[in-house]
């Protein structure tokens, strides 16, 4: 009997645990569901990022453009990319977006980059998903120009008044010389720019660039004067800074040499207000070279030192070997060989030390020529001919060409003319490549005059000149 209770109390034991395992399935799948009936909620950008402390937007934005970027990128692309990376920081910092800030401070660009794109689809205003495509942009150009044009485009499908989208990609077309695109997209920044008339200035003074681009020089310089009156008015600093510098460069180009100075000076003291030490360099080595075309050597001398120390304290190693080779054309000008060579030669070592070719091989150049005219023949062609080597792995055509129009002239005072016609012949074929048509007219007129009856017998030869040289 005692058993038979045992057995039961054993069996109810079983069945209450069962019944008990039963009910918490039945609870975790009712749960489940109604979990899943509830939508998903938009994704925290701040998930796990609470706070990111960045002492200076402008030095982030330097930082990721120097880590990104050859440090070689002509300087207006340079600043302009500067300029849109500083935004985009500035937008992400006033949004709180802390994630993309935080990976970008860790210079983990694609990681920031991928969050960003996954948050456009949690984002259903669209004028924000224009805004954040735009910082997508933005921050693509430090990978890809490419890459900055697609997200630009999306901007614009998303928002078509956004200045900053057709801004950016008038920028990328006129980079890229598709000039009637990248006219068009200044036309809907100027046209959104309404009573705007900071925007407004802006888009005139990118309509200037564009001009000045193609050479249409007068264009150029009513676009920019149009922009510099209002930012006259505005007091605008930063912009009256780069439209004096932009008509200055004009103006040189028309040899408007009063003007240009007028206008270098007036940068100047604009830069130097803003305490931009890299543009107050970069005016003082332009300012040089006004100085230097108009044969006023001490000038000349005295701006490119001033910008030599600039460059020297903030370690720009190819400003300070630029600078050295343009204090290097000055001396041999003034007939100072020994200090010409000697300002070659830094720069030389300097190009060499930072593995830039293009500065080697015009520093050879400038070696060879020095050598000629010292009549150090031997020096000379060796220096030409590595000068050539470097152009020719570089796949630069003119500085090919130019290399071999100098031994051309080298071969004529050594009184190898059967040489220097090869060389002349060769350097009008390598013209023909890049329809530099007033060069090809130039070493036609060398070729008739020197050469007579040889133009036409050197033309199979000249393309196995460098194997007897």
């Amino acid at each position: 009997m005692l058993s038979i209770r045992k057995s039961n109390i054993s069996w109810s034991s079983r069945l209450l645990a069962i019944l008990l395992i039963a009910v918490i399935i039945v609870i975790v799948w009712v749960l489940k569901d109604i979990v899943t009936t509830f939508p998903k909620s938009k994704t925290d950008k701040n998930t796990f990022i609470s706070t990111v402390e960045i002492d200076s937007i402008n030095a982030l934005a330097a930082q990721l453009v120097n880590k990104f970027i050859a440090y070689d990128l002509p300087f207006e692309k340079k600043n302009n990319l500067l300029q849109s990376v500083n935004n985009s920081l500035q937008h992400l910092q006033k949004n709180n977006n802390n994630k993309v800030l935080y990976l970008l401070q860790k210079l983990d660009l694609d990681a920031a980059l991928n969050y960003l794109i996954e948050s456009v689809e949690d984002e259903e205003e669209s004028r924000e998903v224009a805004k954040i495509w735009v910082d997508i942009g933005n921050l693509q150009q430090l990978k890809s120009s490419q890459l900055a044009l697609y997200a630009y485009k999306k901007a614009s499908q998303f928002d078509d008044q956004n200045s900053n989208a057709w801004n950016r990609l008038g920028h990328l077309y006129r980079q890229q010389k598709q000039f009637g695109l990248a006219e068009n997209a200044y036309s809907r920044v100027l046209k959104s720019s309404g009573d705007d008339i900071t925007a407004k200035a802006i888009a005139l003074a990118n309509f200037a660039l564009l001009y000045q681009m193609q050479g249409k020089l007068d264009k150029a310089e009513e676009f920019y004067l149009k922009a510099l009156k209002i930012n006259e008015m505005r007091d605008n600093r930063v912009s009256l800074a780069s439209n004096n510098e932009n008509l200055a460069i004009i103006y040189k180009k028309k040899n408007k040499f009063e003007l240009s100075e007028k206008h270098y000076l007036l940068a100047f003291s604009y830069y130097e207000g803003l305490k931009q030490n890299n543009s107050i360099a970069s005016i003082q080595s332009s300012l040089a070279s006004l100085y230097y075309q108009y044969q006023d050597f001490d000038k000349a001398k005295q701006y490119y030192q001033k910008a030599l120390e600039i460059y020297k304290k903030n370690r720009n190693q190819t400003k300070i070997a630029s600078s050295y080779s343009n204090l290097g054309i000055l001396k041999q000008q003034q007939g100072q060989a020994d200090k010409a060579k000697e300002f070659f030669d830094k720069s030389l070592r300097i190009y060499q030390k930072i593995d830039q070719q293009q500065g080697v091989a015009d520093q050879h150049s400038h070696l060879g020529v020095l050598n000629r005219l010292q009549k150090k023949f031997t020096q000379s062609e060796s220096s030409h001919l590595k000068s050539l080597q470097i152009y020719r792995q570089l796949q630069h055509l003119d500085g090919v060409s130019q290399q071999q129009t100098n031994l051309g002239f080298l071969y004529q005072i050594w009184n190898q003319t059967e040489k220097a016609c090869r060389y002349w012949q060769q350097s009008k074929q390598t013209l023909m490549k890049v329809h530099n048509e007033n060069r090809i007219q130039r070493l036609g007129i060398l070729l008739k005059k020197h050469c007579k009856n040889k133009e036409i017998d050197n033309e199979e030869r000249a393309n196995t000149l460098d194997d007897d040289s």
